[in-house]
């Protein structure tokens, strides 16, 4: 079942890019990806959307960041 997961990035260059190539290297495609980094803040959040959620948590965790929430969702196309 597809997951969502949020994850806890700091507002720098390549952060969100870090957690994508950590994903790719391993295989896992991202369905979807929204993120929420305002201007000034010094940490914001991505989610993205995954069919394996707990081999992707275990990938982005890897890389040292955190996860702050995961559901299963429903995708309707």
């Amino acid at each position: 079942m597809p997951m969502d997961l949020r994850i806890v990035l700091p507002n720098r260059p390549g952060a969100a890019l870090q957690v994508f190539e950590a994903l790719a290297a391993e295989g896992i495609n991202i369905e979807g990806v929204s993120g929420d980094i305002r201007p000034g803040e010094r940490w914001g959040y991505i989610h993205i959307l995954v069919e394996d959620g707990p081999q992707a948590q275990r990938i982005v965790e890897g890389t040292g960041f955190e996860i702050t929430n995961k559901r299963d969702v429903d995708v309707i196309s």
